[in-house]
């Protein structure tokens, strides 16, 4: 992400202040997009990825999808999406698998040296 000094100093401030101004708003409606974007755009890239080496799980989630929206006349509605339990299953385990955050490996590590 890249954060000017002089945002990083605005959040700082908006943070002590009880009312807003345009400047605050600007700042944190620039930090929500940067930090949505780039969580959400990397987890669809692993998402496409895992997907992609299990043709498997994409046929039987294609199969999901293409029946209720058959059932549904074509209209992807929030409850349509929400009925559609192996895609939850799906995001759920890609979640579980994939993180967006470093996690450093401390117990992979070996002793060489005593």
């Amino acid at each position: 992400m890249f954060l000017t000094t002089n945002t990083l100093l605005l959040l700082i401030s908006c943070a002590l202040k009880t009312e807003w101004d345009d400047d605050d708003l600007a700042a944190q409606v620039v930090l929500f997009f940067f930090a949505g974007f780039d969580t959400a755009s990397t987890l669809l890239c692993f998402a496409a990825h895992l997907l992609a080496t299990h043709p498997d799980v994409q046929s039987r989630l294609q199969e999901e999808i293409d029946m209720t929206l058959n059932k549904d006349g074509r209209n992807l509605t929030y409850e349509a999406v929400h009925g559609l339990k192996y895609l939850d299953m799906v995001v759920s385990g890609m979640m579980q698998k994939i993180s967006c955050f470093i996690v450093p490996d401390h117990d992979k590590r070996l002793c060489l040296q005593m």
